[in-house]
Formats: structure tokens, sequence, C-alpha cells
């Protein structure tokens, strides 16, 4: 009995010199990540905006109330007014946000680790506006809110280096948190197009 524990302990140390180590599996993003286009006022843009109009500025609820398509630049042609739809489902009206699926940010990959893969279209969009629906008596939609390029730049790079850094903790937040549309009006928006500042 006295030799028969050494046996066991040998046999043990054996066992495990000889099974193969597994590979930590390679965390990704996961097919139900979402990104968020939070709908916020800006009080210190809004209290310097000096833009003469009649058009009121929708409260961030009813942005996502109204919203109906996303209207923006392509990142590929660089054809302007390329319009994206939104549908009731991607309205949180609650948290005054409108959610992006995961098709619309992600691509499925061919790589070895199977990981899914940014999509770069939406992250290099420009001149992001959001069209509210058609009331009676209009013929064009209104701009209701907007992302400001800057805004969209700088997005893009962070969630990008986040992403080939493999962080993707810090991908979700960003995802989260980063894009950020502004409530305006048509008038306001095409005064900021035209002083190079939308």
């Amino acid at each position: 009995m006295k030799h028969f524990a050494p046996l066991l302990l040998l046999g043990a140390i054996l066992l495990t010199a000889c099974t193969p180590k597994q590979e930590p599996t390679q965390k990704g993003l996961a097919p139900s990540a979402r990104l968020y286009i939070n709908v916020r006022n800006e009080p210190m843009r809004d209290a310097q905006d000096t833009t003469a109009t009649e058009d009121s500025v929708p409260t961030p609820r009813e942005v996502v109330e109204q919203a109906d398509c996303f209207l923006f630049t392509d990142p590929e042609t660089g054809k302007p007014d390329c319009p994206l739809a939104i549908g009731d489902g991607q309205k949180d009206c609650e948290n005054e946000r409108i959610v992006m699926w995961s098709g619309q940010i992600m691509n499925d990959s061919n790589n070895k680790e199977g990981r899914l893969e940014l999509n770069p279209y939406f992250f290099k969009v420009r001149d992001l506006r959001i069209l509210a629906l058609l009331r009676d008596g209009e013929t064009e939609q209104r701009i209701v809110a907007y992302i400001p390029n800057k805004r969209m730049e700088e997005a893009e790079i962070a969630i990008t280096t986040a992403y080939n850094d493999r962080n993707y903790d810090e991908v979700y937040r960003l995802f989260q948190e980063l894009y950020t549309a502004i409530p305006t009006t048509t008038a306001r928006w095409e005064a900021l197009k035209a002083k190079g500042e939308q």
C-alpha cells in the first residue's frame, strides 16, 4: 500500500504530460452584437446655434419615434444621399437610441478562427442624417438629427483600433457609447454643411 500512492502520483504526472494542451479559444464578436446610435442634446452647441429658422428642434425621444431612415454619403462611391431604412424594431424609445443590427456592422469571416469581422462600410459613411417620416402635407422628409463627420471619424478609428487589438470588451463598450446623433432641423443642418461643419 505504501508503494501504491507514489505509483498513482507518477501515473497522474505522466497522464498530464501526455495530454495535449488545449489552446484557449479566441473570443470574438458575438452574432448578437449591436451598435447603438444614441440621440442626445448638446447644450453648448445648441446655445451657440444662431441659425435663423422657425423649425423647432425635436427632443431625442421625438427623433427616435419619428425616425424613418438614415441618409449618408456612400464611402465606396462618394454618392450622396444614400438611404438606409430604420425599422420599428430598431427604435429604442425608452433609451432614446436607434439599434443597428449585427449584419449591418459585421461580416461572416473566412479566417481560420471563425471570428466575425467588422464590416467597415457603416463606420466609413459620412454626412449621416436621420430623416423623419413624412407628415401630412409634406413633400420632402425632414432632417431631425445628424452625427457630425468628426465624430464618425473618431468612432471609426477607436473601434477599428480596439478590434485590431482583439479587445472585444472595448469594442462592445464603444458600440454602445460612441455614436451620438444630435437633434436638429433641415435648415440648421444645411447651414452647418455650408460652413463645412456637418
